[in-house]
């Protein structure tokens, strides 16, 4: 039995959803970002936009769940909940996009290099907000 080469297929970390998601937002999600893939444990981070671009929410799997503190343990996040997310996993995002995803491509989707994204000041920025958000 031949078995596929997983390094060499390109992770497809965003895509069009073509039918309609569990999400529990009122407005149509239509793209589904992946900030946070494990393979082992399929345990992931998503973020559903909208055909404008704008997010409808954040999504994550159970076992995440059960890492996030009693005051934020949630499956679904609004867009507003961002910094909380990303504060908290933080490194886990960092790891997955450096790891999985080309710099052109990052560039072009967030409009910055990943080293400006994940820098110490974009991480203390994050907590900054998280500080605001609690």
């Amino acid at each position: 039995m031949k078995t596929k080469d997983l390094t060499s297929i390109k992770f497809n970390w965003r895509y069009k959803l073509l039918r309609k998601s569990k999400t529990p937002t009122k407005s149509q999600d239509y793209l589904r970002i992946c900030w946070y893939f494990d393979e082992k444990s399929k345990q992931a981070i998503y973020e559903y936009r909208d055909e404008r671009g704008s997010t409808n929410c954040f999504a994550i799997t159970n076992v995440l769940q059960d890492e996030l503190p009693d005051f934020m343990s949630k499956k679904y996040f609004d867009a507003s909940e961002r910094a909380l997310l990303f504060g908290f996993f933080f490194d886990e995002i960092k790891q997955f996009i450096i790891k999985n995803i080309e710099d052109d491509d990052f560039f072009n989707f967030s409009g910055m290099p990943k080293a400006i994204f994940f820098s110490l000041d974009s991480h203390n920025e994050l907590l900054k907000l998280c500080e605001n958000q609690t």
